[in-house]
Formats: C-alpha cells, sequence, structure tokens
C-alpha cells in the first residue's frame, strides 16, 4: 500500500518512520523569480508560479510526514547564463546586479553541495546566494503571514460528516 498524506504515520515519537516523501522545486532567483528582468518575462513568471505552487503544496501536506524544498538559486556558471547576457537588455540589467553585488554566476559545485545538506535537513528553502536573500523573503512575506494564521489549523482531509477538522464554528 502506498502511504498518502491520508494513511502516512504521522512520524509521532517511536514511529520509526522520519518521512515518506521528499518534494524539491528548483527556482532560479538570480534570473529573477522574484522580479523579471529584462527578456526574462516568461521564464521568471514560471518559476514565480512554481514558487507559488511550492507553497500551496507545502500548506497541503502540512503535518505529515512530507518535507518539500525550494530551491531559489541565483545564476550558476553555464551556457544558460552566457546565452541570457547576448540579449542587450538583459546583460545591462546583470551588470546592474553584479555591480552592486547582489547576484554572481555561482560555481555548480557550491550549489550542489547546498542542495544536498538542505535536503539531509529537511529545511524549507535553498537561498543562493545569501546576501541575495531579502528578495525572495519579501515575496514569501504574505505567505509567511498566513502560514501563522492557519496555526494549529488541521489540514487533513476530514474522514466524518460534519465538523471538519478542530474548527468549533462547522456545524454538524
Amino acid at each position: 500500500m502506498v502511504k498518502t498524506p491520508d494513511n502516512a504515520d504521522r512520524g509521532e515519537a517511536g514511529s520509526g518512520h522520519r518521512r515518506v516523501a521528499r518534494a524539491w522545486s528548483k527556482t532560479r532567483r538570480g534570473t529573477r523569480a522574484s522580479n523579471a528582468l529584462p527578456g526574462l518575462a516568461p521564464y521568471a513568471s514560471s518559476k514565480a508560479g512554481l514558487s507559488h505552487f511550492t507553497a500551496g503544496l507545502r500548506a497541503e501536506v502540512r503535518g505529515t510526514p512530507i518535507n518539500i524544498t525550494l530551491a531559489e538559486i541565483g545564476p550558476i556558471e553555464s551556457d544558460m547564463m552566457t546565452n541570457l547576457r547576448s540579449h542587450a537588455p538583459t546583460r545591462r540589467a546583470f551588470e546592474r546586479l553584479e555591480r552592486l553585488r547582489l547576484v554572481y554566476d555561482l560555481p555548480m559545485p557550491v550549489v550542489v553541495t547546498a542542495l544536498v545538506n538542505a535536503l539531509a535537513r529537511d529545511r524549507e528553502h535553498v537561498r543562493l546566494p545569501k546576501r541575495d536573500a531579502a528578495f525572495p523573503m519579501l515575496v514569501e512575506a504574505p505567505r509567511t503571514i498566513t502560514q501563522w494564521l492557519l496555526t494549529g489549523v488541521d489540514h487533513r482531509p476530514s474522514t466524518t460528516k460534519g465538523n471538519h477538522g478542530n474548527d468549533p464554528t462547522a456545524q454538524s
């Protein structure tokens, strides 16, 4: 039988189960999922959508042994970055951010090490470079506030009719 959020061991002490599954999604923040650069509107909007989807999925599986890690990684040394910089408006935008020391091309070994460490520690986010972390944190603020507001709400589907979770206002 496949364990799902509905039937999975919830990871209580002594259960012997730490987690059932791990989900991972990646956005490239240096190419601006949190704010689009010239020439990157389709790419940045797809990454912003992935970031929001990850937040929604995380809310859906809260309280289960499923962990979700969102990787918001800046530019990585690659052919892709070379190609992006061939478009003059994009190149000028990156040059400005580089002069401000907000972004730089990350070496692949640094990215891989950060991702492996985050997955091993069940971290919700990997944000590189760290000096640029403020941008996605600002975008994440409304989601974080909503998460705080929903603290204590039972996110599991109800198996009985009437009261859905711990909502004292629900009618039976």
